[in-house]
């Protein structure tokens, strides 16, 4: 995540970390990170910090019994600090009280110095999400996205003005646990990195004023596991489609387009006329559950695009943000769970709690205190 700038909300993101090759499509997780912007808005030591303490942070939470529940299990880097360690097991408690799916998703998280670590050009980058991924038949999730396939198993989508054939879907891992793909069981999801260098605010229940000199670390966790929960897209990966189209369905790694799951509720204007997903930069680009229909919210449109990481909403307004995975968030903004957030999930397949009338739970329902 980058810090927001008032001055200019759409700044340049950095280089990403080893930008993932076609070749490297089935083990994309080491090479995508979740880079994030701040607006208006390797040590492998095991450090556990007890499930007990979990599990009591979830029951005070209260929405849901935890045993009704996703089960979140980190492993921390060297040097986290206690204060770290329990914003960290709060936030796995926080959605564990949405969803209720019985799977369990590991990751390694922590804090690191990134313009020690990945150079300079990381100094306004707070956060880093990096979920491990698999790629699936598009058969195998065509219920998700409604998605038309042709005899060989393929669907059309545009990019950069082509239409492209692809057969295949990236799924993060916790993602597909929860559609119960791939016998994953209690495999590794991913690795959360916190900027050490960065003035974290660790008043994760909102017992003191806003310190509006500091990011909020409960909120900024948050945001990074919606990511390993599947809230990503290859629309970044995809820009070389400009200079380089190939929709050839018996090419390689299908025209090296990537299409994650959330991508398949990614519509444009012009490419709902046609009824398939838009994987392009810029433009308008919006989240739709009836194929381009009906705009739910809008998504941003890449780094080639409005000049942020395409996994994201559209960056807020001054009044209001779409949810917590919004790109960016500034110094004293404390960031919510939005209905908007787990229609997402839910499109995605993740089992969310409801109330007695059908409605989804909200972060007001939560008790943070």
């Amino acid at each position: 995540m980058l810090a927001k700038s008032s001055a200019n909300n759409n700044q340049t993101l950095p280089p990403r970390l080893g930008n993932a090759s076609h070749k490297d499509i089935g083990n994309m997780a080491r090479n995508m990170f979740s880079e994030e912007q701040a607006s208006c808005r390797t040590g492998v030591a095991k450090v556990r910090f007890g499930a007990s303490v979990g599990i009591a942070v979830a029951a005070a939470i209260g929405l849901s019994d935890p045993s009704l529940a996703a089960t979140f299990k980190f492993e921390y880097l060297p040097g986290t600090s206690l204060q770290e360690m329990v914003s960290f097991e709060m936030a796995g408690a926080i959605w564990s009280q949405f969803l209720t799916d019985d799977v369990t998703i590991n990751l390694k998280v922590g804090g690191v110095n990134f313009s020690s670590k990945f150079g300079s050009d990381y100094n306004k980058v707070i956060s880093m999400a990096s979920p491990e991924k698999m790629l699936v038949d598009a058969g195998a999730v065509a219920a998700l996205g409604n998605l038309q396939l042709d005899g060989n198993g393929y669907f059309d989508i545009n990019v950069d003005g082509q239409t492209v054939k692809q057969n295949q879907v990236t799924l993060s891992t916790a993602n597909a646990k929860a559609l119960g793909i791939g016998g994953l069981g209690n495999t590794f999801d991913g690795t959360i990195l916190m900027n050490n260098a960065v003035g974290w605010d660790l008043d994760y229940i909102g017992t003191a004023p806003d310190d509006s000199s500091k990011f909020d670390f409960l909120s900024v966790v948050v945001h990074e596991i919606g990511h390993t929960l599947g809230f990503i897209s290859g629309v970044d990966d995809n820009q070389w489609y400009a200079s380089n189209v190939n929709s050839d369905p018996d090419s390689n790694y299908n025209g090296n387009t990537i299409v994650t799951a959330l991508d398949l509720f990614r519509f444009s204007p012009e490419s709902s006329t046609q009824g398939i997903q838009d994987l392009s930069a810029g433009g308008e680009k919006y989240f739709s559950l009836d194929g381009g229909l009906t705009v739910a919210a809008q998504f941003t449109t890449g780094r080639e695009g409005d000049g942020f990481q395409g996994s994201h909403w559209k960056e807020a307004d001054a009044n209001q943000a779409i949810g917590i995975m919004d790109p960016a968030i500034a110094k004293g903004e404390k960031s919510q769970i939005s209905q908007f957030d787990l229609l997402a999930l839910d499109a995605l397949g993740w089992n969310l709690k409801r109330k007695g009338n059908g409605n989804l739970y909200s972060w007001n329902d939560l008790n943070l205190n």
